[in-house]
């Protein structure tokens, strides 16, 4: 479904070989998946003929679901709303992602991965915005609600653990203070 951008795509198969290779690399204690996943797409896509102009936007792709900051690259865009698309999926789906991301960081305690994962959710909610496409865009409104329920349990010592009901009350957001 992120992969329907609403827009017209300029280089297509740099865009779906950035989001098959963007994970390719994964070690959950390492600082350097994106890089290293970039570094193992060039190799593979240089030694298969991909012309240079397009194993650098591959790259580029993938070390920017590093960061999920878009540039003015529309192609780039995709593949950050791909990467980040499970954000804005349904509770119940969304409450697995969270559940295997703790699964991920297992090697953390539950007070360092909260504090971790606090930190994280709250500067995603800082963002103006969280996706670019239009089909990101449509997730907008779901995705903060699932990130603001997130944080509120990791606020107080709780993780979602994949096993919850679509129809949890909706999460209280706290009211804005005037300026």
């Amino acid at each position: 479904m992120c992969m329907q951008s609403g827009r017209q795509i300029n280089d297509q198969p740099a865009v779906e070989w950035a989001l098959w290779f963007h994970d390719l690399v994964y070690d959950a204690k390492a600082p350097d998946n994106e890089e290293q996943s970039a570094q193992v797409a060039a190799r593979v896509l240089s030694d298969a003929g991909l012309p240079a102009a397009s194993v650098a936007r591959v790259a580029a792709y993938i070390l920017a679901t590093k960061t999920h900051l878009h540039s003015a690259d529309r192609d780039e865009h995709v593949v950050v709303d791909a990467d980040m698309c499970v954000l804005g999926a349904p509770l119940q789906r969304y409450a697995q992602y969270a559940a295997g991301v703790r699964r991920e960081y297992g090697h953390l305690s539950d007070e360092e991965y909260t504090q971790g994962r606090a930190k994280f959710l709250r500067s995603l909610l800082e963002r103006e915005q969280l996706f670019a496409t239009d089909v990101g865009k449509s997730l907008e409104q779901q995705a903060r609600a699932n990130i603001a329920h997130e944080l509120q349990l990791v606020s107080v010592g709780l993780l979602l653990d994949g096993n919850i009901e679509d129809d949890l009350p909706a999460v209280e957001e706290e009211p804005e203070e005037e300026a």
